[in-house]
């Protein structure tokens, strides 16, 4: 639970671009998740760009994830800001949303199907030097019951679509009922 400003999750950098990016939340009216681009040899900010897709609530949604980069994207994952928060009766999700890091074309966005499956291990997104596909750990839903993707580590195509998933047979008993949260680590 930490204060709604700045950068926590590990930046990326680009080596080609000769550039880091880095997610944080900017204070304002509404705080509002920007990507930053800041070139390495002189230290401008040459990259920002809104990271909120359609349906994100900032007092409930907080990216600690390390960032990915791959496939002229970087990829900033999402989970609850306070453990399991809602705002009012309004969950969390796990969102891992591809910015592209070139051009003025729209965000990529994966949203988990069910509340509070949440993307927020430190270890951040992973991808796949062959595939390109994108990997990332979620955290348990609640309520438990009716939950999709819950405890899995999920596959998705390098623009954020067709997923796939691993779930282990145990996951509602000993993962998500207990809040053991197999996506805690990456």
């Amino acid at each position: 639970n930490v204060a709604p400003q700045g950068i926590l999750g590990t930046p990326v950098i680009d080596t080609a671009a000769n550039r880091i990016y880095a997610a944080a939340l900017i204070a304002g009216t509404t705080p509002t998740y920007h990507l930053f681009g800041i070139d390495l040899t002189t230290g401008a900010v040459v990259f920002n760009r809104v990271v909120q897709p359609s349906g994100f609530d900032w007092k409930i949604q907080q990216e600690r994830g390390a960032l990915a980069l791959a496939n002229g994207y970087v990829y900033v994952p999402f989970g609850g800001r306070a453990g399991d928060c809602f705002d009012g009766s309004i969950p969390y999700y796990g969102y891992v949303v591809g910015v592209p890091s070139t051009g003025n074309v729209p965000n990529k966005v994966f949203r988990t199907p069910s509340g509070a499956e949440s993307v927020w291990a430190a270890g951040g997104v992973l991808v796949d030097d062959t595939s390109h596909n994108v990997f990332f750990a979620t955290g348990n839903a609640i309520p438990c019951s009716g939950a999709s993707m819950s405890d899995s580590i999920v596959r998705v195509s390098p623009t954020l679509t067709s997923p796939t998933f691993f779930q282990p047979n145990d996951w509602q008993a000993n993962w998500c009922g207990p809040d053991s949260d197999l996506g805690s680590a990456s």
